[in-house]
């Protein structure tokens, strides 16, 4: 994610980064920003209990995880009307509007991340174009209820 948004960078297209959560990467992460000259474009928020209180600032979310298979944080952004840019791991593929599909990029494919986050970061239209699909799939595909339903039935219970 943060060399990703640095090639952003070098290509003057302003940005910001806002880095949600907290860990044992943190300290290398930042000396990574200070070696790639963007230190003062990345924001380290750490951790937030609530997160759903900051994402509806972000313009495209980003999701760099190799580890995930049916992130939450992808519904949360869906929910709060954003594009995505993610990696083809798990369900993160299929989670996001058919529309969206075309922005997550194959695993360990950098530079397809990188351009990915340079397409969307760059197009307003395409962001809420997308945000709006993405929040009317949330809602159609993810409803709680529906959700339930889902559950109660792959478990057997009526």
């Amino acid at each position: 994610m943060i060399e990703a948004f640095a090639a952003l960078r070098k290509k003057n297209i302003k940005s910001r980064l806002l880095i949600i959560g907290d860990g044992a990467e943190r300290t290398k992460l930042e000396a990574l920003c200070v070696t790639l000259n963007i230190q003062d474009q990345v924001v380290f928020a750490g951790y937030i209990s609530k997160p759903e209180t900051v994402i509806g600032y972000l313009d495209v979310f980003a999701i760099s995880s190799d580890t995930e298979q049916m992130p939450n944080t992808i519904l949360e952004a869906m929910a709060a009307s954003l594009p995505i840019v993610g990696v083809a791991l798990g369900d993160v593929k299929n989670m996001v509007s058919v529309q969206n599909q075309e922005f997550i990029t194959p695993l360990n494919d950098d530079l397809a991340f990188s351009s990915m986050m340079e397409k969307l970061t760059g197009d307003k239209e395409k962001q809420i174009k997308l945000g709006e699909l993405n929040l009317s799939h949330v809602k159609e595909k993810y409803d709680r209820l529906i959700m339930y339903k889902k559950y109660a039935k792959l478990w057997g219970i009526n």
